[in-house]
């Protein structure tokens, strides 16, 4: 019986080629206007394409991505909430977040007269995709909070130039949130994301990136 359990607990899940049955498009409420077909497809393009040890991951930790015309049509309410990282903002203007395994990805924030903006581009979405499966892959496994994550962190950080450390601060607070999206940030980089301070992280941190492929496969 112990070999059993052994054996049982070693073994991995059965990942099937395409994971995008983890999508999930969500209903517009109102006159919110509804996602696009053509946002979904990028989703479960970009899901499909991710390196199978993180396919695995998303897939054995049931991770959903829930695609939503505005994040108050995935949970309606959480408009008036203080979204982190958006220094006061409220979850209006979050085009994505994580949270207790659900990735979620907004076509579209609000004003603050809680109109609708203009839809982002699918790539846009892609990126705070890959953002945000670096979240998914942090919290279920708890990378950024690891000995040998905050050790290459703290050395990379140490080495900044003010200059840079000032465009890139966010990924540099003093708390534990500054770990956690700079862990995010990597491995959305790793993953192909394209904006934000793509060169300056990739410059900035060259220890926590060597460390991060080798912690998570990729």
């Amino acid at each position: 019986l112990s070999k059993l359990a052994s054996d049982l607990e070693d073994a991995q899940p059965v990942v099937p080629a395409s994971i995008a049955s983890l999508v999930e498009v969500v209903r517009n409420r109102g006159d919110r206007p509804p996602v696009s077909k053509e946002a979904v497809a990028a989703i479960k393009t970009a899901l499909d394409g991710m390196p199978r040890a993180v396919k695995a991951k998303l897939w054995g930790h049931h991770i959903r991505i829930y695609v939503t015309p505005t994040v108050e049509d995935f949970e309606p309410g959480v408009k008036y909430q203080e979204a982190r990282g958006y220094e006061g903002g409220t979850y209006k203007s979050c085009p994505a977040f994580y949270s207790n395994r659900r990735i979620v990805i907004a076509e579209r924030t609000m004003n603050d007269d809680e109109s609708v903006k203009d839809a982002f581009e699918s790539s846009q979405m892609v990126n705070s995709l890959l953002h945000e499966t670096g979240h998914a892959l942090d919290f279920t496994s708890g990378v950024s909070h690891s000995e040998g994550f905050k050790h290459a962190y703290l050395l990379d950080s140490g080495r900044i130039e003010p200059e840079v450390a000032n465009k890139i601060r966010y990924y540099l607070q003093k708390s534990e949130a500054g770990q956690e999206e700079c862990c995010a940030e990597l491995v959305g980089l790793l993953l192909g994301q394209t904006e934000r301070h793509t060169t300056e992280m990739r410059a900035s941190f060259p220890l926590t990136l060597k460390f991060l492929k080798a912690k998570l496969g990729i």
